[in-house]
């Protein structure tokens, strides 16, 4: 389980995505929901945590989710 001080609404971890693009709170949800599909055809899906009614994730699980879809890591999330 991660540290509360460390989660994010998926809400907020859209924004932190690098790339120049916003990102999709709905995308961010599937994949914690539906996973994405890595290119040896896999399924990889992002953690999430439930707090009361919000859903949360971590910078390190977005970091760990990205080297697992793609293999392209981001150094650091963006912060607001």
């Amino acid at each position: 389980m991660a540290n509360l001080t460390d989660l994010i609404p998926l809400s907020a971890a859209c924004r932190m995505i690098p790339g120049g693009k916003s990102v999709s709170p709905l995308s961010v949800w599937r994949w914690s929901h539906d996973g994405l599909k890595t290119p040896t055809g896999a399924r990889v899906k992002l953690a999430t945590y439930r707090c009361g009614k919000t859903t949360c994730t971590t910078e390190a699980d977005l970091v760990k989710f990205f080297a697992a879809a793609g293999g392209q890591v981001p150094t650091t999330v963006m912060a607001d």
